[in-house]
């Protein structure tokens, strides 16, 4: 990757989360992925997580997370906040699966 589209990855990395930072600064995994437009899913996989790509370019980004390596439902996903967040493990996953978008 050259320097330039390294950059340029990394301005629109800040300016995603800029926009989904909530008024503490706090960057809850469904608003990054409303502003990345991915849908987060708990499976059982046999891997830590996966991106599938859109067959469509307009589509939408599916994460799958095995819900077996983080205990993690999609309603405590819903609900996470600064006062609540998720472990750093299952936040740095699905944060890496989400960049497989940009």
């Amino acid at each position: 990757m050259s320097d330039k589209a390294l950059r340029q990855m990394l301005e629109i990395a800040a300016g995603l989360s800029e926009r989904a930072a909530d008024e503490t600064g706090f960057v809850a995994l469904t608003a990054l992925a409303r502003e990345v437009q991915a849908d987060v899913k708990f499976r059982p996989l046999l891997v830590e997580g996966v991106a599938a790509q859109p067959k469509s370019k307009d589509g939408r980004w599916l994460i799958l997370i095995d819900n077996e390596t983080h205990r993690v439902t999609e309603d405590m996903l819903a609900k996470e906040s600064a006062a609540h967040p998720l472990g750093s493990r299952v936040r740095n996953t699905v944060a890496h699966e989400l960049a497989h978008a940009l």
